[in-house]
């Protein structure tokens, strides 16, 4: 998608994958179309799917859900930075000091996040995601899956009340 964090994250997937990183197109069918935070992208587009076009969207804002739900979330936030975009610091003295965004260019920022992909560790302590589990799963929902429109969520998450402060 075209805004930066899309971008970004989009370009890497495409690398890791080996895929080709292309522009969105709505229409373009069997395409994986990913998304950073899809309250920050215009999602225009998105809606209506293209015969196998999958939407993969980072982080989802589950205290103010964005007007189309991804088939595919990453994980739920209130409050999300990007890694690339302005951050906070606390300075060696205490004090808080906002960090100016990371500029460098999309494709360079993408190629970091390869290099960066995580190694197979022995244990973790998590149990094992065996390949036939996540097959077993794949075959109990493909025909259901990608069908449909991406309407928005209603529900406003795992919290009753959705806001703390």
């Amino acid at each position: 998608l075209p805004d930066r964090s899309s971008t970004i994250l989009g370009l890497a997937a495409a690398r890791l994958l080996g895929l080709p990183a292309e522009p969105f197109a709505p229409g373009r069918p069997d395409a994986l179309v990913v998304a950073y935070d899809l309250n920050e992208t215009e999602v225009e587009g998105l809606r209506e799917r293209a015969e196998g076009q999958v939407l993969f969207e980072h982080a989802s804002c589950w205290t103010d859900p964005p007007a189309v739900s991804a088939d595919v979330t990453g994980f739920l936030h209130q409050i999300v930075k990007s890694p690339w975009g302005e951050q906070l610091r606390i300075t060696p003295e205490g004090r808080a000091e906002t960090m100016p965004p990371d500029e460098r260019p999309v494709a360079e920022l993408a190629a970091e996040i390869v290099r960066a992909a995580p190694e197979a560790v022995e244990d973790d302590g998590a149990p094992p995601d065996p390949d036939e589990v996540l097959a077993g799963m794949v075959r109990a929902v493909r025909g259901h899956w990608l069908t449909g429109p991406r309407d928005a969520v209603r529900d406003p998450g795992p919290v009753r009340s959705s806001r703390f402060a």
